[in-house]
């Protein structure tokens, strides 16, 4: 492979990942799915850099066929690398077999522990069990210090069980990482809305749909419920704060 090459599929690589991220939880998998599977043509159907990222980005858009084809794929190929449990992990996830995905994730991090993305869909499919959700969610806030993800999930599922103090610093531990982070500002928003703050609510969810900027687009989030397109779902959480004031 020429140099030339050689440096696209790098910044190729790194601006699938902005993609994926630039709106957590949902950023833009298409894009990132359209950049990943670029690399993954030019330079190795199994680069192992990509494929997280690739595999990300297929979970976001409900791609069973595509997940099932690159699990059974990497399976037969590297049986013992956390990344191809990894994408069995996936694959059952999204056709919500969430026990055999946790066998597979389960597998993913003990081929390697520091396997964050692993984490972090480990504790999505816990359901209601939040004591394993929590621990997976806490170990990839520790492996992926960078990354607001963790924090976010930690609030949610902390206000989720009516933790709303617990909640709170995990959601400001966010924002300390990714203060433009709008899906930080509506779950502070929503955890203000329940203790009564709505004037506090309202500032929160106008935050948040100032800094979501009119995209308007669907995503996932835990438990793999799929959430309102975020103009619409903030935009209702700001009108129900208006009609407590009265407003």
């Amino acid at each position: 492979m020429t140099v030339g090459l050689c440096f696209l599929c790098e910044l190729i690589v790194n601006c699938m990942a902005i993609l994926l991220l630039s709106l957590p939880p949902q950023g833009d998998p298409t894009s990132s799915y359209l950049l990943s599977k670029r690399v993954l043509e030019l330079q190795d159907p199994f680069h192992f850099d990509v494929l997280p990222t690739h595999l990300a980005a297929l979970v976001l858009l409900n791609n069973r066929s595509l997940l099932a084809y690159i699990a059974h794929q990497l399976l037969h190929c590297y049986p013992y690398h956390c990344i191809a449990w990894f994408a069995g992990g996936c694959y059952y996830y999204v056709i919500r077999k969430f026990d055999l995905a946790r066998k597979f994730l389960l597998k993913s991090t003990l081929l390697n522990h520091n396997f964050a993305p692993a984490w972090i869909l480990y504790g999505h499919v816990f359901g209601d069990e939040s004591d394993q959700a929590l621990a997976a969610y806490r170990t990839a806030s520790r492996l992926f210090p960078g990354s607001q993800l963790p924090w976010l999930f930690l609030g949610m599922e902390y206000s989720r069980t009516n933790h709303a103090l617990l909640g709170q610093q995990c959601l400001q531990l966010g924002l300390s990482v990714a203060p433009q982070d709008p899906f930080l500002y509506n779950e502070l928003g929503v955890l203000a809305h329940r203790q009564g703050q709505f004037r506090h609510a309202v500032n929160l969810f106008s935050r948040a749909n100032e800094l979501l900027g009119g995209s308007g687009r669907s995503g996932e989030t835990d438990r793999g419920e799929q959430v309102l397109a975020g103009d619409e779902g903030f935009w209702q959480n700001l009108a129900h704060a208006y009609l407590k004031l009265n407003e």
